[in-house]
């Protein structure tokens, strides 16, 4: 097991990371929201022993952070958390602690409990200035923007009722950007 993933902690039947996120990499192509053709949902991977470097590296972030319990493994919760290097261009002018950021995508509808406990931790990041990048699944072979999470959400002060009212504003925002088709590059 990799050191840096949270012991006895495994995939189960879970396979959002063959679906969700895009793969555009010279070994594949995987369009955002298609279940990859390798996989069988329920199941898992076929390929699992001679799957792609780009596979073989990437667990998402229920899996690496501890403090998720095991109530927010993605197809439980509906939210797709990866730990992502962020370029000083996703930034836009916000100066951030660490290179590592965080890239949550909802998956569809949060329960009371999990919206509750995601405000809390998104809260917690952007005062600790790590980047957080909040984004709602689209359609088939589409995505939406991504919103940067930091700049938007740094002057509301710490009272959680109103960090939470802006929040949600935010996320609504996210579900209605339209999706645009993806186009590999």
């Amino acid at each position: 097991m990799r050191a840096d993933l949270v012991p006895h902690r495994d995939c189960g039947p879970c396979n959002v990371c063959c679906k969700v996120p895009i793969i555009d990499t010279p070994e594949m192509k995987k369009s955002p929201g298609v279940l990859c053709p390798n996989c069988v949902a329920g199941i898992g991977c076929q390929i699992y022993e001679t799957r792609p470097e780009v596979c073989r590296e990437h667990y998402c972030g229920w899996r690496h952070l501890a403090l998720l319990d095991d109530s927010w493994r993605p197809d439980l919760s509906n939210i797709y958390v990866e730990l992502k290097y962020l370029s000083t261009q996703d930034y836009s002018g916000f100066t951030a602690a660490h290179p590592t950021g965080l890239r949550i995508t909802l998956l569809g509808e949060l329960s009371p409990e999990h919206t509750e406990l995601l405000a809390a931790n998104i809260a917690s990041l952007v005062a600790g200035d790590i980047p957080v990048v909040l984004t709602v699944a689209g359609p088939p072979e589409k995505m939406r923007g991504a919103l940067l999470l930091n700049p938007i959400l740094k002057p509301y002060p710490s009272d959680k009722a109103v960090f939470a009212e802006a929040l949600a504003v935010v996320f609504r925002a996210c579900q209605d950007m339209p999706a645009q088709q993806y186009v590999f590059g």
